[in-house]
């Protein structure tokens, strides 16, 4: 089954587990080059990559995961280390995910909502919160 995340500057890596239970996709961010926060220089000097999992929208009913590579730069210029910030990313989740629970906080209730997504009481009632 080919994958498609519909997401911007996300690119799939490799699909890890793909059944009726449960979608996990290692994905990496499309952009190599980031600007350094500090001095404003661009670089694409890698000092250390990480893997995070972050929570998405179900696919075709099932909860999907993504294993995002996470790369902290160090910049060429100031020689300071950054993580920079992803759009579609909003810490363990992702943003459609986010806006997604929003919306559905008028229907539901936040239990109801952390049961059927698979995510803690405290991280949707602090996206409510944030966007809300």
């Amino acid at each position: 089954m080919t994958v498609r995340l519909h997401l911007r500057r996300i690119r799939i890596v490799k699909v890890l587990r793909d059944d009726e239970t449960e979608l996990v996709v290692e994905v990496a961010d499309t952009q190599s080059v980031k600007r350094c926060p500090a001095c404003g220089a661009r670089t694409a000097t890698v000092h250390e990559t990480r893997r995070r999992r972050v929570r998405d929208l179900p696919s075709l009913g099932r909860p999907t995961t993504l294993v995002v590579q996470v790369h902290r730069y160090q910049c060429a210029e100031c020689d300071r280390r950054f993580t920079p910030e992803h759009p579609e990313l909003a810490g363990k989740i992702t943003r459609r995910l986010a806006r997604t629970l929003v919306s559905d906080v008028r229907k539901l209730t936040i239990r109801e909502l952390a049961r059927r997504h698979r995510l803690g009481w405290h991280l949707i009632m602090g996206e409510v919160r944030a966007l809300g």
